[in-house]
């Protein structure tokens, strides 16, 4: 009997030696394998900012703490939402806060670019940012009228070189920097070079901003930072603007192109000539984009062309 009870002491005592992590970190297991195995395809690299950042079973603080990393830690980003980053932990998933997260730079990042295009900052102060988008770390900023050399744009965000590393920008507070070297000449391929680097901007009523432009603020602002600023108007305004554009009966690079009776009566939508065929413009659903004139609907509601006089 007394044998027994010592067994049974024994087996108290060495539960009562699991520390309050392990519990924990059982119990949430026990949620995870209940649920079905998600399948990851990607992961993004990111390492931590913080010493001792918890990891969480859920996109939340009042989710269970899983464990905890170590500044510089390595993660595996799976997805991110509402400043909470899905990661691989310890074999299983886990969450932390995007508060202490940054992604992990690749050797290519490190390298200079020489092939840039001279931006310069029109905002007070303007954040600079690890990545495309607002939920992306704030890794400095710039302030105005700051140079910037800027790789590429894409979706209202210029991807630029900062402390000889790429970093993030938003174009909306920034504007071409013009060569004035050669003011007497118009070059219309600068143009719709320029032009091209908004492909994907959304469209947004009245706007006259790489955040969002309508058909004619797309016009406007393209000319005005190629150093031609005629003021705003809307398509009809350019249409029958006989003092800075003369009607021609066939096209080239950097043409207006009208459209009539599309969404009402009369000229209603415009674009920029690309070559024979194309025009870039912004479209109501379509945002900033690249169409034929071929295409039928193009065709059934073409205008004319306009040229800007020298």
């Amino acid at each position: 009997m007394k044998k027994k009870i010592i067994q049974s002491i024994a087996i108290i005592g060495s539960v009562s030696c699991i520390n309050s992590m392990d519990l924990l970190e059982a119990d949430a297991e026990s949620t995870i394998t209940n649920q079905p195995k998600e399948l990851i395809s990607y992961v993004d690299h990111y390492i931590s900012t913080g010493d001792g950042v918890r990891i969480r079973s859920g996109a939340g603080t009042n989710y269970r703490i899983l464990g905890s990393v170590n500044k510089n830690a390595k993660l595996d980003v799976i997805s991110s939402s509402n400043g909470w980053y899905k990661i691989t932990y310890q074999g299983r998933t886990g969450y932390i806060s995007g508060s202490y997260v940054q992604k992990q730079r690749k050797i290519e990042d490190e390298e200079p670019v020489s092939n840039t295009s001279k931006y310069i900052v029109t905002g007070a102060t303007v954040n600079i940012r690890s990545g495309a988008g607002t939920n992306y770390n704030i890794i400095g900023s710039a302030i105005k009228d700051q140079k910037l050399d800027v790789i590429s744009t894409s979706n209202g965000w210029h991807k630029i070189i900062f402390q000889r590393k790429t970093a993030y920008i938003s174009a909306g507070y920034t504007k071409k920097e013009i060569d004035h070297s050669n003011d007497s000449t118009y070059n219309e391929q600068n143009m719709i070079s320029f032009a091209k680097q908004f492909l994907g901007v959304p469209y947004k009523w009245a706007g006259v901003s790489p955040t969002g432009f309508d058909c004619s603020g797309f016009i406007y602002y393209v000319l005005k930072e190629n150093g031609k600023p005629y003021g705003r108007t809307n398509v009809s305004g350019y249409w029958h603007n006989n003092t800075l554009f003369q009607k021609v009966t066939t096209s080239q690079p950097g043409d207006l192109i009208f459209f009539q009776n599309t969404y009402t009566y009369g000229p209603s939508h415009m674009g920029i000539m690309i070559n024979k065929n194309e025009f870039i413009q912004a479209g109501s659903s379509t945002g900033v984009t690249i169409s034929n004139i071929n295409d039928s609907y193009w065709k059934n509601h073409f205008l004319g062309y306009k040229r800007l006089k020298s």
